[in-house]
């Protein structure tokens, strides 16, 4: 899976930091076990479609030239399991992430992932 995120991005003209991919992974794997207890998403089992569907895809808007730049604040209405907010703001660490879901069980979520990746992101119902 790491290395189909680093293929993909660098295909989408996005270079990653070095640790980018890494805490893809990790958080998809807090994904896996958190879903196993509370049914946040559907989670693909196959990591390369885990890859694709959730980490590329929430990570298009950067290969979009200029779309992003200057861009001091992101809002991810809708957060659920926390895409594309988590992943942008991996990739987008001096951006201020709000991450917005309505449902409890997805804000505990969110937030023990902020804490568990050390991310500064805002979580809230």
């Amino acid at each position: 899976m790491l290395e189909r995120i680093r293929e993909g991005a660098l295909k989408m003209g996005i270079a990653l930091p070095e640790d980018a991919a890494e805490k893809m992974l990790r958080f998809h794997e807090l994904l896996m076990r958190a879903n196993e207890q509370f049914n946040l998403t559907r989670v693909p089992d196959d990591p390369k479609e885990a890859a694709d569907r959730n980490f590329l895809d929430s990570l298009a808007p950067l290969a979009q030239k200029g779309l992003m730049d200057g861009c001091a604040a992101l809002l991810d209405l809708g957060s659920g399991a926390g895409f594309p907010g988590i992943p942008l703001s991996i990739l987008m660490p001096g951006t201020h992430v709000v991450l917005l879901d309505a449902l409890d069980k997805r804000v505990k979520f969110l937030q023990s992932v902020e804490n568990t990746l050390l991310l500064i992101v805002v979580v809230s119902v």
